[in-house]
This record gives structure tokens, C-alpha cells and sequence, in this order.
């Protein structure tokens, strides 16, 4: 029921204080003789900091906000006092500069990224997450790029795709809805980059909505056949082909259930996943327990994968993919692929063609991205990349 505007600024909230939420209740714990309170009312109070450390907002109107809000709810209602007195405590330290710690990644899903990428690496992986993301659009034209980075105030990175810092409606953009781009982070772009030259050929996009990648695929001239089993997914698909005046065959339909007479020349596989490399913007994922969702997950991935391939042309390319940074949804698992399918191969894919570090690269010749690469470029998602084919 919100408008536009409401459902914006409420969001902006959950993700500041989901952000910074260890800070958040450090800050609270400090006024409570006990250190537990009715979980609305601390939800109420981490509002109250997130409004007044971080958005500076006006302190009388934040704290009868507060209070009001605890009198509205009959189990909260006599906790009104102390949601006042700490309110206004919190008013007081911000009025006199206080210094929140810097926002940092949950106990849990740091010490699961410790064990896979050292204390180092993960260090740098909570310093990226600890702002939101800026906006990365893909462009339906290449040859507009610097008329349009120009255009948007972005910056163009190493593989083309432009990043904008500043906060904008996104519909408002130049360009936007004259369908002439779409936001896609810079990593959920690179498949596609590494497919080549596709134009002509017959293309299958698996679990293909929003659709991304089918656009990219469209623009460049492929004929794309995108399957999603969620129709409503499908819709939004066909919302952004319409919008950028591009072509692709949908298939509402379930991968594992697919069947086609004539063989493809690219299919991509971006499966379903844990979703824990897009922590940057989705906050939220790492107090999820992503890691207990790995065993199903990563048995469809296995069969998915299995499926697909089935349905490749003898010169064609699979490109598989997961926006995730665990390697039970990337390396292991196309390793553990290969080592039952010896009539395929692994290739190495050509990342300084994009820009991208020959270190990122595993010995089998897949793409590993990380939150903190690119970090003085703002970053990217986390995601797994590998290049498959049949041995000749």
C-alpha cells in the first residue's frame, strides 16, 4: 500500500540497519540495565539511531515517532518510558558527534568466509559490504558508451559496463525508458562477455528472468530461447524486453522438464543459488543461514548443470554460473562434473580481454570474483564463472 517513495525510504532503512546492526545494538546495549528488551522495541530504537546518527533527521520528531510507535502495540505499550529515555540518550551522543564502529560482517557468515578465504581476504570482504553498492547499467548499444557515461555522470569500467555513484530514481535516468539500458551489476554481466561473438546463434538462457543476460544476449544479435519456471519472473522479463525493444523466445517451464529437438550452440546457466556473493546489496542474506540451504541447493545445480548439458551441440559452449562465494556452488562442483563426464572439458576463460586479473582464475581455468575486487571501483558481486564443452 505504500507509495513509491515510502517503500524507498523504508528499504534505505532496513538496509542501514542491517548494515550496521553490531553497532546499532552496541549503542543501545549501553542504556540497558539488562541486556535484553522486547525485540519490537529494540527494532523501534535501531530506527531511532539509523534516523539520527546516520540521516541526521530532526531529534523531537525521531523520538515521538518512537514513543508513539511503542504505545501502539498493547505488549509494548508500557516499555513507552524507556523507549524515551534511551531515545533521547542515543539524541544526545549523536548531537555530540558520536562515532559509530565501522559496519562489519555478522559472527557467522565471516567466520564460514574466513574458512574458505583467510582472515585477509574476508577482512576485505566485510570492507566492501560496509556501503551500499552504486548502480551498474548495461547498455544496449556498446558504441553509446561514452555519450552515455557522459549523459549519466558514470564511470566506465575496464569491461564496458558504466557505473553511477549517485542516488537517482532509476526510471528517471536518461535512457532508461527509452529502453536504451538496464541495471546489471558488473559481474552478473561478464558470462556473456566471455561467450564471444554469439550473434546468430541459437542460445539457450536458463532461469533466465529478470533477464539480464537474455537482453545482453538479444542486443548482440543471438536468437535466445529464455526459460524460467516462475511466470511471474517471466512477466518481468518480458516488461524489460519490451521496454528495450528486444527479441527472445520465453518458455515458462522448468528446466529439468525441458526437451528440444534441435541441439543449441550456447547455453548458459546461471543457477539457482545461495545468492551470498550479492551481499553487498542484500544485507539481509548473511542472518539467512545461507549455509544450511547448500546441500538442496547445490544437488538442483548438479542436476540442472546435468540436464543442460544434454542439450549442447557438439561444438557448442556452456557457461555456468552462481552468484555465490561459496566453492561448494562454483569450483567443487564442476570438478566434481567433470571428474563423471570425461568426454568434457574445462576451458580457460579469457578474463584480460575485460579487464579482469589473471589471478582470479583457478588452475582449471574458472572465474573467481569476490566482493573486493575492483574495490577502488566500488566493487562487484561475488560470483563463480566456468566455460564448458565437449572434448573433440
Amino acid at each position: 500500500e505504500l507509495k513509491h517513495s515510502e517503500r524507498a525510504r523504508a528499504l534505505s532503512l532496513s538496509d542501514t540497519i542491517l548494515r550496521n546492526l553490531s553497532s546499532f545494538d552496541s549503542l543501545i546495549n549501553q542504556f540497558l540495565k539488562k541486556g535484553e528488551i522486547n525485540l519490537r522495541v529494540r527494532n523501534i530504537l535501531r530506527l531511532v539511531t539509523a534516523e539520527l546518527v546516520c540521516d541526521n533527521l530532526a531529534s523531537h520528531a525521531v523520538v515521538d515517532s518512537a514513543v508513539s510507535l511503542t504505545r501502539k502495540d498493547v505488549k509494548t505499550r508500557h516499555l513507552a518510558g524507556l523507549t524515551n529515555a534511551i531515545s533521547r540518550r542515543i539524541s544526545d551522543k549523536s548531537q555530540k558527534g558520536l562515532t559509530l564502529e565501522k559496519p562489519k560482517l555478522s559472527f557467522d557468515f565471516a567466520k564460514q568466509l574466513k574458512e574458505i578465504y583467510g582472515e585477509e581476504a574476508t577482512k576485505k570482504i566485510s570492507k566492501a559490504v560496509q556501503h551500499a553498492p552504486p548502480l551498474d547499467i548495461t547498455l544496449k548499444q556498446p558504441a553509446k558508451t561514452s555519450i552515455f557515461a557522459e549523459k549519466l555522470k558514470a564511470n566506465i569500467l575496464p569491461n564496458g559496463t558504466l557505473r553511477i555513484f549517485k542516488k537517482f530514481k532509476i526510471t528517471e535516468l536518461e535512457g532508461f525508458r527509452s529502453g536504451d539500458w538496464w541495471v546489471q551489476d558488473v559481474s552478473a554481466s561478464m558470462p556473456v562477455r566471455f561467450a564471444g561473438n554469439v550473434a546468430g546463434m541459437r542460445v539457450l538462457d536458463c532461469c533466465a528472468a529478470p533477464g539480464g543476460k537474455t537482453m545482453q544476449l538479444a542486443s548482440l544479435g543471438a536468437h535466445v530461447f529464455a526459460i524460467d519456471v516462475s511466470q511471474k519472473r517471466l512477466v518481468k522479463l518480458m516488461q524489460n524486453l519490451k521496454r528495450t525493444k528486444l527479441n527472445a523466445t520465453l518458455l515458462n517451464e522448468n528446466i529439468l522438464n525441458y526437451k528440444s529437438k534441435k541441439l543449441f550452440d550456447l547455453i548458459l546457466l546461471d543457477a539457482p543459488c545461495s545468492s551470498s556473493g550479492t551481499i553487498r546489496r542484500n544485507i539481509d542474506l548473511q542472518f539467512l543461514s545461507p549455509l544450511t540451504r547448500l546441500p538442496e541447493l547445490v544437488r538442483k545445480q548438479e542436476l540442472m548443470l546435468e540436464h543442460v548439458m544434454q542439450l549442447l551441440s557438439p561444438s557448442g559452449l556452456l557457461i555456468f554460473c552462481t552468484c555465490s562465494l561459496y566453492p561448494q556452488e562454483g569450483e567443487f562442483l564442476i570438478k566434481r562434473i567433470l571428474e563423471r563426464h570425461k568426454n568434457w572439458t574445462q576451458k580457460k576463460l579469457d578474463v584480460e580481454k575485460l579487464g579482469l586479473n589473471e589471478a582470479w582464475l583457478d588452475k582449471y581455468g574458472g572465474l573467481r570474483l569476490r566482493p573486493d575486487y575492483w574495490d577502488t571501483e566500488g566493487g562487484m558481486d561475488g560470483f563463480y564463472i566456468a566455460a564448458l564443452g565437449k572434448t573433440q
